[in-house]
């Protein structure tokens, strides 16, 4: 069983978020708005990998929060 690992800091008012697997990172001044991004961010990330490999998650989008 592979267990995902997202670490979550404060800095100043922001909270940044990190997935450590895809070294994605954003920050919001909310938990919630940090990880709605982070979300975001892997999502077109994993997407744009899969243009590059010709996977067939090509032609799909990213989830609106």
């Amino acid at each position: 069983m592979q267990k995902d690992e997202i670490r979550m800091w404060r800095e100043g008012n922001s909270r940044i978020i990190t997935d450590v697997e895809t070294g994605a990172t954003t920050q919001g001044e909310i938990p919630q708005m940090s990880l709605e991004m982070l979300c975001d961010a892997v999502c077109r990330l994993l997407l744009s990998f899969a243009h590059k490999r010709r996977h067939s998650l090509q032609g799909q989008e990213c989830p609106q929060f």
